[in-house]
């Protein structure tokens, strides 16, 4: 399997190495993959790493960053990048919101385990591999497609 990339939007150091902790026990022991965390303590540094163009499978994202609150934290790293993104939160915000914006999974951190991490990646990482499927069987039809082509203009 591939080696699975996660960006840590995290200010607390604290926080931070809890979810690396758990990001490894997670996805290392439950889908036996390489992982590549990469980290960021503010909005800024999340721009900064979106603009090296590295195409990550998940974000784990605070709301509350020293230069950025809130549901306009998400909105900026729903425009960054294009995978999952769960919502690390200790603000009192309805989950309904939050995915109208473009969260995809949402953890009160007073919930945070390892258990509800693992239940929200595997919800994230199933969609990510269901619209990965769509659009390999998207490309295999046109591939026929143009087959059959090919093999009628032959035989004309």
């Amino acid at each position: 399997m591939k080696q699975l990339r996660v960006l840590i939007v995290e200010d607390s150091s604290i926080q931070d190495a809890i979810l690396s902790e758990y990001l490894e026990i997670v996805l290392l022991a439950a889908i036996n993959t390489d992982i590549e965390v990469s980290h960021a303590k503010s909005m800024a540094e999340t721009e900064a790493i979106s603009k090296l163009n590295r195409d990550f499978d998940l974000v784990l994202l605070d709301l509350n960053l020293p230069d950025s609150f809130g549901s306009e934290t998400l909105r900026i790293a729903r425009s960054l990048f294009d995978c999952p993104i769960i919502v690390l939160t200790s603000m009192t915000i309805e989950a309904s919101e939050l995915r109208k914006i473009g969260a995809n999974e949402l953890i009160k951190k007073t919930d945070l385990n390892e258990k509800k991490l693992r239940e929200n990646i595997n919800k994230c990482l199933a969609g990510l591999l269901c619209s990965k499927i769509g659009q390999i069987e998207s490309s295999i039809s046109k591939i026929n497609y143009f087959n059959r082509k090919a093999i009628a203009s032959e035989h004309n």
